[in-house]
């Protein structure tokens, strides 16, 4: 887990403070990092008094408990460094398993199913943001403006990223699915074991939500677009940036341009990696075949 929270450039809108801990009627913490990540340092620490208090002076097994600083910021200082002091105290052993944040336990995500799931995330998605720069046009003046303009040409190629979406992988959330076993209602259980008849129907249910879009698919958000300083100035260039989530099946960054590069068609848009932010490649699946997974399944 992590200690440190995202900025709050915007905390005179919040209706609490978001450092102030405040705690609601209904029992819910408002603040900064309640749910990004400070609820599992929390929860982590609670689960270790209440082991202690239960008279367990010795686990099975050895148990590190890691809290980084930086991980907002790529980890760098926090992670890495504690990743590397793991390497030196273990000698060469490893880890059974490894538990970090990852997703909610959550009831009504299953149409059918009264109780809260518990997710198990055994992978994690990569980050790529890219810069898509256009600046065929040289820069001029508004009232003679040319058939294309350099911000013309951006807003086409943002266009047909966002009308092309990643293709969608089905195949981990039915193995998702298969994990329920006999709480997933009967006609769950048949979709679920006739795939080849449902999937398009399934297809169409996940992809409706941005929630469930973005666990079966590489994300497109353009977050940042910059062009023009002067209202009656033809910009010589014009740039948006682009942040992708990559699913596994998309492997890495390199496989994201290429579809990026296939999808704008046109030669006059410059893609690279944005500089201001880090590229985090996805992260190994771990395997569900094994004691660790089996535990936490448990």
């Amino acid at each position: 887990a992590h200690l440190d929270v995202v900025p709050t450039p915007n905390a005179s809108e919040w209706d609490h403070d978001p450092f102030g801990g405040h705690i609601d009627d209904d029992n819910y913490v408002w603040g900064r990092g309640a749910i990004d990540n400070k609820h599992n340092v929390l929860m982590q620490l609670e689960a270790l008094e209440s082991m202690l208090r239960s008279g367990v002076d010795q686990p099975a097994r050895t148990i590190f408990f890691a809290f980084g600083h930086d991980e907002e910021v790529g980890g760098e200082n926090g992670a890495a460094y504690i990743a590397e002091e793991l390497k030196t105290r273990l000698k060469g052993r490893k880890m059974s398993f490894i538990l970090d944040e990852g997703t909610f336990i959550i009831g009504g995500i299953v149409p059918g199913v009264a109780k809260p799931i518990a997710l198990i995330g055994n992978c994690e998605k990569g980050n790529a943001s890219l810069e898509l720069k256009v600046s065929a046009c040289k820069p001029g003046h508004s009232s003679m403006p040319p058939s294309e303009t350099n911000i013309g040409i951006l807003a086409r190629a943002i266009q047909r990223l966002e009308d092309h979406p990643f293709p969608p992988a089905l195949a981990g959330f039915f193995n998702g699915l298969s994990y329920l076993g006999d709480h997933l209602p009967h006609f769950l259980r048949l979709v679920v074991n006739n795939k080849w008849l449902f999937g398009p129907v399934v297809k169409n249910l996940i992809l409706s939500k941005p929630q469930t879009a973005a666990s079966v698919r590489t994300t497109t958000s353009f977050t940042i677009l910059n062009a023009g300083e002067k209202i009656n100035v033809l910009p010589g260039a014009a740039r948006a940036y682009v942040n992708h989530r990559i699913h596994p099946l998309d492997e890495g960054g390199d496989k994201v341009v290429e579809y990026v590069r296939k999808v704008i068609r046109d030669p006059r848009v410059e893609i690279s990696y944005a500089s201001f932010d880090r590229y985090v490649p996805v992260s190994p699946v771990s395997p569900t075949d094994t004691n660790g997974f089996r535990v936490i399944e448990e």
